[in-house]
């Protein structure tokens, strides 16, 4: 399987830039469009699937992390969370995409789910500290 990676290198349709200013300053879309790379770096999830004979999925990790946090602000399903990332340039900008970006099935939503849950488990998903596992410094 081949393992999924960002574009570094945006096109002339980036959402990002459509919206300018109308992403508005505090908002989670505006926090996600200028952090996400450094927040859910392409590596994020890979030991999660270290072990896996089936590999890791092509979904870029920012892009999958990005659904995740937009589909629990927001409260929708996974098929919402994936519709959404499909016409919606706020999610757009913020998952690093270009407009007119595939959205992934809704069950890539469930597997990863699945797969961090179990990462609370001893040796599965370790050895990488999530964002939401970090402690601020001294």
């Amino acid at each position: 399987m081949a393992l999924g990676s960002a574009k570094v290198q945006q096109r002339f349709d980036n959402p990002r830039e459509i919206l300018g200013d109308r992403l508005r300053e505090g908002s989670i879309y505006r926090l996600l469009a200028d952090h996400g790379h450094g927040m859910f770096p392409d590596d994020y999830f890979a030991d999660c699937y270290a072990d896996s004979m089936k590999g890791r999925p092509t979904i870029p990790a920012r892009v999958m992390a990005t659904v995740m946090v937009l589909q629990a602000f927001e409260g929708l399903s996974d098929r919402e969370a994936c519709d959404r990332l499909e016409v919606d340039l706020r999610w757009q900008a913020a998952a690093g995409v270009d407009t007119g970006a595939q959205a992934f099935h809704p069950t890539a939503l469930v597997g990863q789910r699945n797969r961090l849950r179990a990462s609370s488990r001893p040796g599965v998903c370790s050895r990488t500290p999530r964002w939401w596992r970090r402690r601020p410094g001294p």
